[in-house]
């Protein structure tokens, strides 16, 4: 191993632990509820921080946020995702609105699992801050 066999794993120590920070402070921005850590993760590694969010909504609204998480790279894939619902809850949270949650019933109360009902409870980010 030589000099450049060092940089390029300091490099990317150096890249792996800034990205660890971007999802850090994703994660205590926006609630599980709004993001998802796999999505969360996704936007750490693209670069993109909590700002960068906030940013898009404030500017574009919903709009902005499709258009900074779609943008295209250079390969064709997505930058983060294209996913309406990811959106959507984004623009939620910024909105401070409710989104339907649903939670499955007990799989032992009934033996036939189509039938079941779910209970749908409504999130807000001020319910999701008493958490934290």
């Amino acid at each position: 191993c030589g000099p450049s066999a060092s940089r390029s794993f300091d490099s990317r120590l150096k890249a792996s632990t800034a990205t660890k920070g971007k999802k850090e402070e994703l994660r205590k921005e926006v609630p599980t509820a709004f993001l998802s850590d796999g999505i969360a993760g996704k936007i750490a590694l693209s670069g993109l921080t909590f700002n960068h969010l906030k940013l898009a909504f404030t500017r574009k609204g919903e709009a902005g946020l499709r258009a900074l998480l779609g943008e295209l790279q250079p390969s064709g894939a997505p930058r983060v995702t294209k996913s309406t619902s990811v959106v959507k809850k984004l623009a939620a949270f910024f909105l401070g609105k409710e989104i339907p949650v649903t939670k499955p019933m007990d799989m032992a109360a009934s033996s036939t699992v189509s039938q079941q009902p779910c209970t749908v409870l409504s999130l807000t980010p001020e319910k999701l801050n008493l958490f934290r």
